[in-house]
C-alpha cells in the first residue's frame, strides 16, 4: 500500500509510531522495520528527486521490428533540446541490426552529449526511448516530423509527426498526482504522462515512493490502517490541533492507496452481516466483511468461534478444522461450518450468538437466524 499526506496545512509530518520499529524485524522473514515519518512532497522536496530521476524523454510508439535495416533512405533522426535552438541531424550507422543492444550502441555514438538513447521500459527488446542526460524540471527534449527530414522516425517506430516533451515543474506534478484533498493517482501510467515516457523502472519508482511512500502490507501496517493511526489520520474528523484559532477545518491527512498507486486500498474489520443455521444436517454459514486475510485458505489465524451466551461452555472452531471438512470454507467474506464440525451437546440454534476472530481482532456478536 501507498501512504500520501492530502492536507496542505499541517504544521509537519506525520509520525507511523504504530508500524514495526526499524531495529525491530526478523530479517529472513520479515521486512525491514516501516515506523517513519511521512510528509506532504513540497516544491523543494520532490524537485530535488527529480533532479536525480526526471530526464526529458520521449519514446517509441509501436514495437520496433528487429532484423533492422539502416540504410540512406532512413538514417537521419533530427534532435534538439531547447525550443530556439535548430535540430541537429545525426546518422545512424548503416547496417542491419539484430536487436535492441547493437541499435542503441549505434545510435549512441552518433547522439549528441546531450541526449542518449535507453531502453523504453515497457517494452524494453523492442522499444526505445530517446532523452536528456540531464534531469529535473524545465529540460526539453524534441525530434523533428519525417516530412521536415527526421526519416528514422520510421524505423525507430517514433511519431511520424515528430514529438516534444517537457519536464514540468515539480508543483505540476504534485498537483496532478497528489493534490490537496485527493484523489491520490500515483500509478505508473500517470507518472509517464506527468514526466515522461523513457522512465527506467527505478526512477519512475524513486519519484513515486517521493510522493506516496510504499509500505509493505505486514499484518502491523495492517493493523496501522484498520484501527491505528493510519485509521486516524484518513479519518474525515481528523484535526491537526483542535484547540487553534481561528480553529482548522477537520478532514482527512492521508489518502492509502493500493500499490499500483490509485485504487483505494482497503481492509475492513472483521464484521458479521448475516448468520444462518442451516439445521443440525446443514451446518452454519456466516457471512460478512474481513472474516479472512488474502492467505485465509493456507493460513490457520482465522477462528470462528461459536458462543452460547446461557451457557459457559462456548466453543472455538479454528479453521483448519473447519476446511479439513468436505463443504467447509474460510474467505474474507464468507464461512461456512459443516455440520460436523460443530461440537455436539452445543445446544446451538436459532438465536445463538456466533462471532468470528481474524488474528486479533474481533467481530461482533451476531444471532442466527
Amino acid at each position: 500500500m501507498r501512504v500520501a499526506v492530502i492536507r496542505g496545512d499541517l504544521p509537519g509530518p506525520v509520525f507511523l509510531s504504530d508500524m514495526e520499529a526499524v531495529s525491530q524485524f526478523n530479517p529472513p522473514t520479515e521486512p525491514v522495520g516501516q515506523q517513519k515519518y511521512v510528509s506532504r512532497p513540497t516544491s523543494a522536496s520532490f524537485g530535488a528527486v527529480m533532479a536525480a530521476n526526471a530526464p526529458a524523454s520521449v519514446g517509441s510508439t509501436a514495437n520496433i521490428v528487429f532484423p533492422l535495416l539502416i540504410n540512406a533512405g532512413n538514417q537521419t533522426l533530427k534532435i534538439k533540446g531547447a525550443a530556439a535552438d535548430p535540430f541537429t541531424s545525426v546518422l545512424i550507422p548503416a547496417a542491419t541490426y539484430a536487436n535492441m543492444t547493437g541499435l542503441l550502441a549505434a545510435i549512441n555514438s552518433v547522439l549528441p552529449s546531450a541526449f542518449t538513447a535507453v531502453p523504453l521500459a515497457s517494452s524494453p527488446a523492442l522499444r526505445l526511448a530517446l532523452q536528456t542526460t540531464g534531469k529535473g524540471a524545465g529540460l526539453r527534449i524534441q525530434y523533428d516530423s519525417t516530412g521536415g527530414g527526421s526519416t528514422a522516425n520510421t524505423p525507430l517506430a517514433l511519431a511520424a509527426g515528430g514529438a516534444l516533451f517537457l519536464v514540468p515543474a515539480a508543483s505540476a506534478v504534485i498537483t496532478a498526482t497528489v493534490p490537496v484533498g485527493g484523489p491520490v493517482d500515483v500509478s505508473p501510467a500517470t507518472i509517464a504522462t506527468q514526466l515522461g515516457s523513457g522512465l527506467t523502472a527505478a526512477q519512475s519508482l524513486a519519484l513515486t515512493n517521493a510522493l506516496a511512500p510504499l509500505f509493505v502490507e505486514t499484518d502491523v501496517a495492517i493493523k496501522c490502517f484498520q484501527v491505528g493511526e493510519l485509521q486516524d489520520l484518513r479519518n474525515a474528523a481528523f484535526n491537526p490541533d483542535p484547540n487553534r484559532i481561528p480553529a482548522i477545518v477537520s478532514g482527512a491527512a492521508v489518502s492509502v492507496v493500493q500499490d499500483d498507486g490509485t485504487t483505494p486500498f482497503t481492509a475492513p474489520l472483521p464484521l458479521i452481516t448475516a448468520a444462518v443455521w442451516n439445521t443440525p444436517v446443514g451446518g452454519l454459514t456466516i457471512t460478512g466483511v474481513g472474516l479472512a486475510g488474502p492467505g485465509a485458505l493456507n493460513s490457520e489465524v482465522v477462528e470462528t468461534v461459536v458462543k452460547i451466551l446461557t451457557a459457559p461452555d462456548a466453543r472455538s472452531i479454528p479453521q483448519a478444522i473447519i476446511t479439513a471438512a468436505a463443504g467447509g470454507k474460510v474467505s474474507a467474506t464468507s464461512i461456512v461450518i459443516p455440520a460436523s464440525k460443530i461440537p455436539a451437546g452445543l445446544g446451538i440454534g436459532v438465536g445463538t450468538k456466533v462471532q468470528v476472530r481474524y488474528t486479533s481482532l474481533a467481530s461482533n456478536q451476531f444471532a442466527l437466524t
